[in-house]
């Protein structure tokens, strides 16, 4: 049965062209769909880098607040020594800090506090 289709495709002028049609549409549709696809990684590139941008704007405005949380913690100890030890050297090491934390806020922008 197959021997004598054989024959009928290669002698049948529609059925070639009909094949090659077949052949051309999918190239095209293989070639657009490449196409489609590098449209849409140049869109996902354009999209990661624009995250990328806002994450490194955040983090470059977090750092001196964090900064500053990690001084604030660090300056109620040398009052918590000498209210529970009774440690009095500890003033300038508070003093310290609490240069530091004025700096820290003058760094970011926010207004600090002076003591009389």
């Amino acid at each position: 049965m197959l021997q004598r289709l054989v024959p009928f495709f290669r002698d049948c002028g529609f059925c070639r062209f009909a094949a090659r049609l077949g052949l051309g549409m999918a190239a095209a549709g293989t070639r657009a769909a490449v196409i489609h696809g590098q449209r849409v990684i140049c869109c996902f590139q354009f999209a990661i880098e624009s995250l990328e941008e806002s994450h490194e704007e955040i983090r470059d405005e977090l750092l001196p607040v964090f900064r500053l949380q990690e001084l604030i913690l660090e300056a109620q100890m040398p009052a918590n020594d000498y209210l529970i030890l009774g440690e009095i050297g500890n003033g300038t090491k508070f003093e310290l800090l609490s240069n530091e934390i004025n700096a820290g806020f003058e760094q970011t922008g926010f207004r600090t506090l002076r003591y009389a």
